[in-house]
Formats: C-alpha cells, sequence, structure tokens
C-alpha cells in the first residue's frame, strides 16, 4: 500500500512538474509571439531598428540571433539607400536647371524646386504621382513634353514664358525598371536662358552700334577727303578751310569714340586695381582746365563742396574717368545760365559723391537705360549734343569695378543728381 501511494505521489508531482513547464513554456511563447508583433509592426513602418529580446530558450534564441542579424543587416541597408538619397535630393535641389522625370504614363516621378518655380507651381503641395498635363501650365511647354516624351533620341527647344523668360527645354530618354509596373520614361531639363539671350543682344546691339558709330565719321571724312582731291584746283579757301575744319571734327570725334570703347574694355578687364590717396582738390583742379572752354561758353557755373573731405583711398585714373563722364554730361545737357553742384561727404564705411544739375532732366521711362552702352536721352538726340552714349556706361562699370553703387534722381525739365557710393574699404 505504501508503495502504491509513494507511486501515485511521484505521479503527481511529476504531473504538476510539467504542468509548471508547458506553462511557462506557453508564456513564453506568447510573449515571445506578443515580442514578435511588436517587431512586425515596427518593421511595417519601416524602422529597422528594433530586436526580438532575448530568450532562455536555447532553440528560440538560436532563431533571435539570426532574426536580428537579419534586421541589422535591414537596418544598415535602409540607412545607406536613405543617405544616397538625401544625398541624390540634395544635388538635385541644389542644381541650377529644373528637372522633372516622367514615367512611362505622363506622371512626375520626380521634380526639384527650380522646376516648380520654372512652371510656376510654387514650393508647397505633392507633385509626384501627377499627371504632367496637370502641372504645366504653359501651352507651348506642355505640348513639347507631351509630343516628345517616351522618344528614342534627345531633343530640345527654346520656349517663352507668360513672363518674358526664356526657357531651353531638353527631353532626354531614360529606360530604368525601378518597381515591376513602373518604367522611368524621360528627363526633362529646364534651363533658363534668359540672361544668355539678353548679354547676346547685348553683344549684338553693341557691334551694330560701334560699327554705326565708326562708320558716320570716317564716311564723312572720306567723302570730304575725294571732294578736296577731286576739285583741289577750283575750291576756294573759305570752303576748302570749312572742309577740313568738318575733317577735324569728325576725326576728334572717332578718337573719342575710339577712346571709349577702349576704356571701356580696359575697366571690364582690370582684376588688380591699384588704390591709391587722391586728393579731390588737385584731381578736380585738373578737371576743371579741361571744362573751362565749354563752362564759358554755355555760361554754366561749377561748384565743389567737399564738406571736410579732402582726399579719398581709390584708383585714380578711374576717379578722373567717372567725374569727367559725370561733369561732362551736366555740362552738355544743361541750359544756359545753369549750374553744376559736385559735393562730397563720407560716413563710417563710404565716400559719397553727388553731381547735381539743373539741366533737361531725364524722363522716368528713360532713366533705366541711361547706364546701357550707345544709349542717349531721346531729347539729346541731336547733332548739336556731340557724345559717344559710352560716358555713363563708363561711369556704371567704373563703379562696379570699385565695389560702389549709383542711383539717379532726376526730374523732366528740371535736373538731375547722380549720387556715387564708393566703399572705403575695396
Amino acid at each position: 500500500m505504501d508503495r502504491i501511494m509513494y507511486i501515485l505521489v511521484v505521479a503527481m508531482l511529476i504531473s504538476w512538474l510539467i504542468l509548471i513547464l508547458y506553462w511557462r513554456y506557453v508564456q513564453a511563447f506568447k510573449a515571445f509571439m506578443k515580442d514578435l508583433n511588436r517587431i512586425s509592426y515596427r518593421i511595417q513602418k519601416k524602422d529597422f531598428s528594433v530586436r526580438v529580446r532575448k530568450s532562455n530558450n536555447a532553440e528560440v534564441m538560436a532563431f533571435v540571433n539570426n532574426f536580428n542579424s537579419t534586421l541589422s543587416s535591414l537596418d544598415k541597408s535602409f540607412y545607406d539607400l536613405a543617405k544616397k538619397n538625401r544625398q541624390l535630393d540634395a544635388i538635385i535641389k541644389s542644381v541650377s536647371n529644373g528637372i522633372i522625370v516622367i514615367d512611362i504614363n505622363n506622371r512626375v516621378y520626380l521634380i526639384n524646386s527650380v522646376a516648380r518655380e520654372f512652371i510656376d507651381y510654387g514650393a508647397s503641395g505633392r507633385l509626384e504621382g501627377m499627371p504632367i498635363s496637370g502641372i504645366v501650365k504653359n501651352e507651348a511647354l506642355l505640348d513639347f513634353i507631351v509630343y516628345n516624351v517616351g522618344m528614342n533620341t534627345s531633343v530640345s527647344k527654346e520656349i517663352r514664358s507668360s513672363k518674358g523668360r526664356t526657357f531651353k527645354v531638353k527631353i532626354d530618354p531614360v529606360k530604368m525598371h525601378l518597381e515591376k509596373d513602373l518604367v522611368i520614361s524621360s528627363v526633362i531639363n529646364i534651363e533658363d536662358i534668359s540672361e544668355r539671350i539678353r548679354l547676346e543682344n547685348i553683344r549684338r546691339d553693341f557691334a551694330a552700334n560701334v560699327s554705326h558709330e565708326l562708320k558716320t565719321p570716317l564716311t564723312s571724312i572720306q567723302g570730304f577727303i575725294e571732294t578736296l582731291k577731286v576739285n583741289d584746283e577750283t575750291i576756294d579757301s573759305a570752303t576748302r578751310k570749312r572742309f577740313l575744319d568738318i575733317i577735324d571734327n569728325e576725326s576728334s570725334r572717332l578718337r573719342i569714340l575710339i577712346n571709349d570703347i577702349l576704356m571701356l574694355s580696359s575697366i571690364e578687364g582690370d582684376i588688380d586695381l591699384s588704390l591709391e590717396k587722391v586728393d579731390l582738390r588737385e584731381e578736380n583742379q585738373k578737371m576743371l582746365d579741361l571744362f573751362e572752354d565749354k563752362l564759358s561758353e554755355k555760361g554754366v557755373e561749377i561748384s565743389f563742396d567737399y564738406n571736410g573731405l579732402e582726399s579719398i583711398y581709390t584708383h585714380r585714373e578711374y576717379y578722373k574717368g567717372l567725374m569727367i563722364n559725370l561733369i561732362s554730361n551736366a555740362i552738355k545737357y544743361n541750359k544756359p545760365g545753369g549750374y553744376v553742384r559736385v559735393m562730397f561727404f563720407e560716413d563710417q564705411d563710404n565716400y559719397r559723391i553727388w553731381v547735381k544739375d539743373n539741366g533737361i532732366g531725364i524722363g522716368q521711362e528713360e532713366q533705366e537705360r541711361i547706364f546701357e552702352r550707345f544709349y542717349r536721352v531721346t531729347k539729346s538726340r541731336n547733332k548739336e549734343v556731340d557724345g559717344t552714349g559710352l560716358g555713363l556706361a563708363i561711369v556704371k562699370h567704373i563703379i562696379l569695378s570699385l565695389g560702389g553703387d549709383i542711383g539717379l534722381e532726376s526730374v523732366l525739365g528740371q535736373g538731375s543728381i547722380f549720387k556715387i557710393s564708393l566703399p572705403k574699404k575695396q
């Protein structure tokens, strides 16, 4: 009997032990599954930094180690991919051209901020996935894109926007399988060439104007010389002198034009400027000697107000060219009995020079153009007022070379004030 009882007690203990072990195993398995569920949720959110908790079970621990090792590899791969994406995004954003990538369904796969600006769409709002026809407002641009997207060769075209800007649009074919159903079709490169065209027009106009300005005095000189040669014996002395005076005047005009062109070219090519202390009174007196005849002929009075500023630190020849052109214009376009006031000031950072006159003035619509090469104010375009139209262009380039700024205040019929600012530290 005792033996049976002993066996029963042992059997019960073993059963309880099995139940306890089974209960602990079930609890551990439930905890493991709960942890896996937590991990799967985090992975679904693309968070690969999570790890499965360690287990006391050897078999489970082997699985945990392998699973965590896989997560580490995925985490590193996605980190590297995200890093490359950030680098690519930074590169695309920094590109000065607009970039639009289109898939085979004419939907936007990628677009940078510059392209957004070019198509007048602004910085906000997601465009990826939208049809290209839904975001491009310029009809000429849209027609060009829709017609050429998917072609096997690169094509380009210049397109003008409603705001007057000109773009060079280039479409390059690209075949790249990124996903099961996605194939990149084309890359659209949009370049703003408005400034380039403007500069090309300036160069073309400059060449045309130079040719015209050189041709006019040369034609006149050649004509009078031919007349003198053919009719040398029949021309009286008074006529001969008048012809020679015209030749002399046209030669002077030609010399001034060539000097102005050479000076403008010199300013644009001058990189290393030699700066020195310039005595204002001394340099201004030298200029007054140059203008003495013109001031007397026109009856114009000129004065200098230094306001305690006796010298400035700048490029001597540039200062002379700057002041000669401004004062010459102030006299040339003045009224008989008018005045020219040259005023000097300084503050902590800048020298300031004002050249004021009470001459013909400049109309509001022409004030933005007076610094263009060969541009002359409408009322001054007559043979009585000599000039090359390069004076204020030279002034502007001198000031830019010295790191300064120039402004203009003018009222038609009342006069003008040119306000110059030159930095003390250049």
